[in-house]
């Protein structure tokens, strides 16, 4: 959870493409071999949001997550779920669900 004001973002249409686009770029400098394999509008409790797909290797590990990002007043959220890459699609239900009930 980030405060608008802190990350220098003001609220406005364009302020959720803001975040992901800023933490997009964070996780390439930040996490090895970071790579979106896909990115969608979705909607959460109402709100709009967005899905990103990603991979990056952690300790020799193969990892996928699944990331959303969306927008609440002057708040600033990420949900991620992250499994091994081979177990992923195991997982993914369970991370849709638990980011779609964020309240």
């Amino acid at each position: 959870i980030h405060s608008l004001s802190s990350l220098g973002l003001t609220t406005g249409p364009e302020v959720l493409n803001q975040y992901v686009q800023r933490n997009t770029e964070k996780n390439k400098r930040q996490l090895y071999g970071f790579k979106v394999l896909g990115q969608k509008k979705i909607t959460v409790q109402g709100q709009p949001a967005v899905q990103v797909e990603a991979t990056h290797k952690m300790q020799g590990l193969n990892l996928k997550v699944l990331v959303v990002y969306f927008v609440k007043g002057e708040l600033a959220y990420s949900v991620t779920g992250s499994a091994l890459e081979n177990r992923y699609d195991e997982f993914k239900p369970a991370f849709e669900k638990m980011a779609s009930s964020f309240k």
